[in-house]
């Protein structure tokens, strides 16, 4: 019996990816961004110009990931909520002040 084990570890200086054949380290430091693309697992877009996919990851997996990217990888939650609060705050008029 085979059991397939594949995974991502995420830490604050690497990401640990593991697959059939190999474990392979990715320094945050190598790492440029990452992309999701469709039906398939994310993918690290390396400062080289690589893309090396990252198992079981999934645009799902963001909010975990952003933290211990230490800045790497922008919270997508947290600048969307600000876009929103802009927004809101533009779109709202400002209150005159009544002089007695």
């Amino acid at each position: 019996m085979w059991i397939l084990r594949v995974q991502t570890r995420v830490s604050e200086t690497a990401l640990q990816l593991r697959t059939l054949f190999r474990t392979r380290t990715v320094l945050w430091d190598e790492i440029q961004g990452l992309t999701f693309p469709k039906y398939r697992s994310a993918r690290a877009v390396l400062t080289s110009g690589d893309q090396v996919p990252l198992p079981t990851v999934t645009f799902e997996d963001l909010p975990k990931i952003t933290p211990l990217s230490n800045g790497r990888i922008p919270d997508i939650e947290a600048s969307l909520q600000a876009e929103r609060q802009e927004q809101r705050a533009r779109s709202t008029p400002p209150q005159e002040k009544h002089s007695k």
